[in-house]
C-alpha cells in the first residue's frame, strides 16, 4: 500500500503492486486491465515477470509484439507425484521477432517461401528415414552471401494436449512454416533476446505430458541418436538430461524424453547406465546382417531423361507435376540433345531457379537490374529547355 496525491489535492490511499525487478509499480486497476486485455488468468507474480521481460526486451504487450502464453507444468519433484501448475511465459510472433532485428540493424525483412522436399526423421526405433515434408524456408542477404533457414511442418507443427494439430497449423501449414522458418533466421542472425516463438512447439503442457520412461532395450539408440544431432547431454545417476535443445524438442518427445522445469530427462536401469556412459557410439556386439541387395547394372546407361525425372523428384517435384513442369518450362523435350543441356553441370543452376519458380509461383524469377545507362538508351538528348536530368549529366 502507498499513498498517492490525486489531482485535488486530497490523501487516498491506492492499493499497488510492486514489481520485485524495479521500483515499478501498478494499481490494482491497472493489474485487472492487463489481466481482462492481455492474459486472462495470469497471476500478479507472473504478470509482473513477463512485463519485466516485455521491458527488457523494448516490446509493447498491448500491440501484440509480445504475448504471455498459459502452459501447464509440472512442478513437482522428481519421484513424487504430478502437480500441475499453469505459469505464462513471454512469447514472441512475427511482429515481435522483426522489431527486435530492426532494432539491431535490419533494414529489409527476410524473403520466405515453401516447397516440398524429401526431409529426415527418426522412426520409432531409432533409425533414421526420410519423407516428404512440407518446408518453409526464409533467407536474408547479409554483407553480400545469402543465409538461409529451414523449418519442416512434421518437426515444429503446434499440437493441443489431445495431440491434435492446432487450427492454424491446419489450416495454413504453409503460412506457418513459413513464419517459424523466418524466426529461426532472425534469431541466427540477430538473436531474438532469448524469447520463444508463439507459433512453433507444444501448448498447455504437452511437453510434459508423458511419463518419464524406462528404455532399457532402446538406451543406445537414444545415445546414438542424440549424439548424431549434435545435442550436448549429461548422465547422473539413472537419468539423461537434455539443454537447450528447443528446436529438437519433437525428436526428444517421440524418443521418450519427458520435459520438466525447462529441461528433457529420462530414465534408465541402474545396469544400463553402466553400459550407456561408454556408449557415444551403437552397441557393436549384435550387428544387424545387412539386408541382400540386387547387383548393382553398371552396363545399362541411364536416358537423359530419367536423369531429368530423378533430379525433379528430388528436388520437390512430385510425378503428377514433372510433366506440367517440363512443358510450361521447356516446351518439347523429344530431342535428346536438349535434355541433355538442361542436366547438364553448366545449367545446373538455371534449373535449379526453373525448379524453385515453380514451387513458388508468387516469387517471381530474379532478373538483372538495367543499369542506369541503359534505362535511357534510345531517349534523344535533352534540349535546352527541358527539365534538367536528374540523373547527372
Amino acid at each position: 500500500m502507498s499513498k498517492n496525491q490525486l489531482d485535488d489535492g486530497t490523501q487516498a490511499q491506492v492499493a499497488v503492486v510492486r514489481s520485485p525487478f524495479s521500483a515499478a509499480a501498478l494499481t490494482i486497476e491497472q493489474m485487472s486491465i492487463l489481466k481482462t486485455q492481455i492474459a486472462p488468468g495470469i497471476t500478479d507474480g507472473d504478470l509482473m515477470y513477463c512485463l519485466e521481460i516485455a521491458k527488457q526486451a523494448q516490446l509493447n504487450p498491448i500491440i501484440k509484439e509480445i504475448y504471455f502464453v498459459p502452459r501447464k507444468q509440472n512442478i513437482a519433484e522428481y519421484g513424487q507425484p504430478d502437480q500441475w501448475v499453469t505459469k505464462h511465459d513471454p512469447m514472441i510472433g512475427r511482429r515481435g521477432a522483426r522489431t527486435i532485428a530492426r532494432r539491431k540493424g535490419m533494414t529489409v525483412p527476410p524473403t520466405t517461401g515453401y516447397t516440398i522436399k524429401l526431409f529426415p526423421y527418426l522412426d520409432p526405433e531409432g533409425e533414421w528415414q526420410e519423407k516428404r515434408d512440407l518446408v518453409g524456408w526464409a533467407e536474408l542477404e547479409i554483407e553480400g552471401k545469402k543465409v538461409r533457414k529451414e523449418a519442416a511442418y512434421s518437426v515444429y507443427k503446434q499440437t493441443t494436449k489431445k495431440g491434435e494439430v492446432t487450427q492454424f497449423w491446419k489450416g495454413m501449414p504453409t503460412v506457418m512454416v513459413e513464419k517459424v522458418a523466418e524466426f529461426q533466421l532472425l534469431d541466427a542472425v540477430y538473436g531474438l533476446d532469448g524469447l520463444m516463438s508463439v507459433d512453433a512447439g507444444f501448448l498447455d503442457g504437452e511437453n510434459a505430458s508423458l511419463p518419464i520412461q524406462s528404455l532399457k532395450k532402446d538406451k543406445a539408440k537414444v545415445i546414438d541418436a542424440l549424439s548424431s544431432l549434435g545435442i550436448e547431454y549429461t548422465i547422473n545417476g539413472d537419468t539423461i538430461t537434455v539443454q537447450k535443445a528447443y528446436a529438437h524438442s519433437a525428436v526428444l518427445k517421440s524418443t521418450g524424453f519427458n520435459h520438466h522445469d525447462g529441461v528433457w530427462k529420462i530414465t534408465v536401469t541402474e545396469s544400463d547406465m553402466l553400459d550407456a556412459e561408454i556408449l557415444p557410439k551403437p552397441i557393436e556386439e549384435t550387428p544387424i546382417a545387412p539386408k541382400p541387395t540386387k547387383p548393382e547394372k553398371t552396363s545399362k546407361k541411364t536416358s537423359p531423361k530419367s536423369d531429368l525425372m530423378k533430379l525433379l523428384l528430388g528436388n520437390g517435384i512430385t510425378t503428377e507435376e514433372a510433366g506440367r513442369f517440363v512443358e510450361k518450362t521447356f516446351g518439347d523435350l523429344s530431342d535428346l540433345k536438349k535434355v541433355e543441356d538442361i542436366i547438364s553441370p553448366d545449367n545446373r543452376e538455371t534449373l535449379m531457379n526453373q525448379i524453385k519458380a515453380f514451387l513458388n509461383p508468387t516469387l517471381p524469377p530474379k532478373e538483372e537490374k538495367p543499369t542506369q545507362t541503359a534505362l535511357f538508351e534510345g531517349i534523344p538528348p535533352l534540349d535546352e529547355d527541358d527539365e534538367k536530368n536528374p540523373f547527372g549529366e
